[in-house]
């Protein structure tokens, strides 16, 4: 599946800019940390396929600034909005993660809770990323999420690698390098087992190093992906 990372300033430009990605995605994420105003019940309202929501912070390369229990704070509206996906930072202090999965039984479990980590400077050694993957899952995580950075051709393969050890043991992964070493793991990434790969809006509209456009992405996948 793709997902389209949704940043804007207002609640007014957030939904437009959603009904152009859920035209272009499987999935759209709404990137709460780069509002300056957010009413998440509309955007929520307005979602016309599955919905993930993440307040990224800026330790992990996002926006928010605050505290992590005030970050937490629209974390937890979401899951009492029903949305398909929220994503957490695995830093997150585990009281934190553990009233999360508290607020999504008591709201039934629709909400599939991703625990995530980000690399900015390299891919670090597989054993370490295994490792991530383990804590995500004993903090509870229903998906982990590992994102890298390739500063080589061989961190992609690396990565790869990974994904398939993650798959054989039934963790389900979300998992690519970012950079411009990395898009070639974007692209190929769900082949392996990731359950998501990331792809821009349009060309400008870039969330993060190495990100492709999703309508690119898409006629790259139809060639490799048939």
């Amino acid at each position: 599946m793709i997902c389209v990372p949704i940043m804007a300033s207002s609640t007014e430009e957030g939904l437009e800019l959603m009904e152009r990605a859920f035209a272009e995605a499987d999935l759209v994420e709404i990137r709460a940390d780069a509002f300056e105003e957010i009413d998440l019940e509309r955007l929520t309202a307005a979602a016309v396929g599955p919905l993930l929501v993440t307040n990224r912070s800026h330790h992990e390369g996002g926006c928010f600034r605050g505290s992590e229990e005030e970050g937490m704070r629209l974390i937890f509206d979401a899951v009492d909005l029903g949305v398909d996906y929220v994503d957490c930072e695995i830093r997150t202090a585990p009281p934190l993660l553990g009233a999360l999965a508290k607020r999504i039984s008591e709201r039934g479990g629709k909400t599939k809770a991703i625990f995530s980590f980000h690399c900015f400077e390299n891919t670090p050694p597989e054993v370490r990323l295994r490792r991530m993957v383990n804590e995500a899952f004993d903090l509870g995580c229903d998906v982990a999420k590992i994102v890298t950075t390739a500063t080589s051709m061989e961190d992609n393969l690396r990565m790869f690698n990974f994904i398939h050890w993650a798959v054989e043991r039934h963790r389900p992964i979300i998992a690519f390098c970012m950079g411009e070493l990395g898009k070639v793991s974007r692209l190929a990434a769900p082949l392996f087992g990731s359950l998501l790969t990331f792809a821009s809006l349009e060309e400008g509209r870039e969330t993060a190093s190495g990100q492709i456009a999703v309508r690119e992405m898409k006629r790259a996948l139809e060639l490799i992906m048939p």
